[in-house]
């Protein structure tokens, strides 16, 4: 019997899936391989089918999950590497990474281009009123947020930046000389001459400067 499958990805925060995906991690991918499974129910008297659902948080079902360590262990008994499920299992990250990245720009794009065509028509100026009448804040084309998604400037350039980037004082050397306890005393006793009266006294010396000179010793 042959071996077919059918993979999909799908999206973690959808309205449809949130409120399964918040309760119990993986069930969105659970749910979708039951409804593959559901779809190619006539083909399993001729194939043996199995479905491959990821999430876009990172997430597979548990029939995914069994097939991957199997094709995992099948790819090492050949190639005599017990890392290959380990790679497997990378590149099949590496793969939702990749289209999560994609679907974000392309998302970013769309949106720009659609408001560009807005206030090309003069439709953006209408739905700026409602939306500031409803209390939502709308901004032009090029400012804000939405500028801010474009990569069509480098964000370390930006003068906002420029004073994180400045190269920080260098520390105080190790060979810098530290003033002692007593010096530290008299210049508090400078400051407050009333202090001198409440504790006429020498200070007391420092226990842990003495213990250093006793273990240099």
């Amino acid at each position: 019997m042959c071996l077919a499958w059918d993979a999909t990805c799908v999206n973690t925060y959808a309205d449809s899936h949130v409120l399964a995906a918040a309760t119990s991690a993986g069930t969105a991918a659970r749910e979708a391989e039951v409804k593959k499974r559901k779809k190619y129910d006539d083909l399993t008297q001729r194939f043996h089918f199995e479905p491959l659902a990821f999430e876009t948080s990172g997430a597979c079902g548990p029939s995914t999950k069994v097939f991957v360590r199997e094709l995992g262990a099948r790819i090492a008994s050949v190639t005599e590497d017990r890392r290959e499920t380990a790679w497997l299992w990378q590149r099949l990250a590496l793969a939702v990474v990749r289209g999560n990245a994609a679907s974000i720009l392309q998302t970013a794009e769309h949106e720009v281009q659609q408001k560009r065509r807005e206030q090309e028509t003069g439709t953006w100026r209408g739905r700026a009123v409602q939306n500031r009448r409803n209390g939502l804040r709308e901004e032009p084309l090029g400012v804000g947020e939405l500028h801010c998604a474009l990569p069509s400037r480098n964000p370390l350039d930006d003068p906002e930046l420029a004073q994180y980037l400045k190269p920080r004082a260098a520390p105080r050397s190790v060979d810098e000389r530290v003033a002692t306890t007593q010096e530290l005393t008299d210049q508090l006793l400078s400051i407050a001459p009333s202090c001198s009266e409440v504790s006429p006294g020498s200070p007391r010396p420092n226990r842990l400067a003495t213990s250093h000179r006793c273990w240099l010793k």
